[in-house]
């Protein structure tokens, strides 16, 4: 349940916030409602299905990564 933000903390962190719901917008996970001046936020679970199904069938590497560290090369992902 998502509830109202106190004026206080909105004005703080609703930088923050636009940006992370813009991400999840560009993603094609949630999607938005608009009722007046309120906009409502809402997953849109085919979507998130979708990702966690090709998430799960991405291929094991660590067993290479571990091979590289014992060699002395590292792996960094910036």
């Amino acid at each position: 349940m998502v509830r109202p933000l106190s004026p206080l903390k909105r004005t703080a962190i609703q930088p923050a916030i636009s940006k992370h719901v813009s991400r999840l917008k560009t993603a094609e996970l949630v999607r938005e409602t608009r009722k007046g001046q309120w906009v409502f936020y809402s997953i849109k679970e085919k979507r998130l299905e979708e990702i966690g199904y090709a998430l799960s069938h991405l291929p094991d590497l660590s067993e290479e990564l571990r091979k590289l560290e014992q060699q002395g090369l590292t792996v960094t992902c910036e």
